[in-house]
């Protein structure tokens, strides 16, 4: 038995070890977050674009933001930095655009943004 636990021990502390060190950084991605989403949100357009190929931009809850490209993409900035574009659907008015697990849909009140892990979360026309 003696000798089982001396070959589990080291496991156990560095499996222990591991988990203390993954959940700071995680508390500290948190209290970033706002700070990224700005960032996101104010970022350079991708080579090649410009400013004049963002056609609108959407400011939404908890930190997200959209920018609407040539009208037929809809890059989505995440509060957790990611940035996805998710295409428009076809023929759609008023516009929407979807894809796997994100929806960006304008409406004559505002716009939404439907994700999978936050719901639905209200937009509106950033300045």
């Amino acid at each position: 038995m003696s000798r089982i636990a001396l070959v589990l021990l080291p496991l156990i502390l560095l499996v222990a070890a591991s988990c203390q060190k993954s959940t700071a950084p995680a508390a500290e991605k948190s209290a970033d977050m706002p700070a990224r989403a700005e960032a996101a949100a104010t970022a350079k357009p991708a080579s090649g674009e410009t400013d004049n190929d963002i056609t609108m931009r959407y400011a939404c809850e908890h930190g997200n933001s959209v920018a609407i490209v040539r009208g037929q993409v809809a890059r989505v900035s995440l509060a957790d930095g990611r940035v996805v574009e998710i295409p428009r659907i076809a023929d759609s008015s008023p516009p929407r655009y979807a894809d796997v697990a994100l929806s960006f849909e304008v409406g004559s009140d505002g716009a939404t943004l439907g994700q999978d892990e936050a719901g639905v979360l209200g937009c509106r026309e950033a300045d």
